[in-house]
């Protein structure tokens, strides 16, 4: 009887950290998943802006302009799973084409829990308005 009940505490012991492990494991690879779309969609709205850059060289190109344009490609790339965003622009200077931006995104895991990842950028776009 003892053998029993020490077996039976043992393995459900067991399966606890088991349960617990898994859990941890699932939740760092889905922030890591959603903190490398996050990554992804900033590279890409960067690298879109930079492309409407190219296009106004010639012109002259107001800051409002290049924050807002950076905003409505990065709302066009993000992922899904992000719920809430924040972005901070450090700088921008439409003269030598300088953009410096923070972005805080918050996400649920699939338990409802909400987290918080950030990714920060700093692009010189191609080439200078003088």
């Amino acid at each position: 009887m003892r053998t029993t009940v020490l077996s039976f505490v043992s393995f459900f012991i067991l399966f606890l950290e088991v349960i617990i492990l898994s859990t941890i494991i699932s939740h760092s690879s889905y922030k890591a998943s959603v903190e490398a779309g996050l990554e992804d969609s900033v590279t890409t709205a960067v690298s879109m802006l930079q492309e409407g850059y190219k296009d106004k060289v010639s012109g002259y190109i107001e800051v409002d302009d290049l924050k807002q344009s950076f905003v409505n490609y990065l709302a066009e790339n993000i992922d899904a799973r992000i719920k809430g965003l924040t972005v901070n622009i450090y700088g921008a200077d439409e003269e030598n084409g300088v953009l410096s931006v923070e972005v805080y995104a918050k996400f649920n895991y699939q338990n409802g829990r909400e987290a918080e990842v950030s990714c920060y950028r700093t692009a010189i776009l191609n080439t200078t308005l003088k």
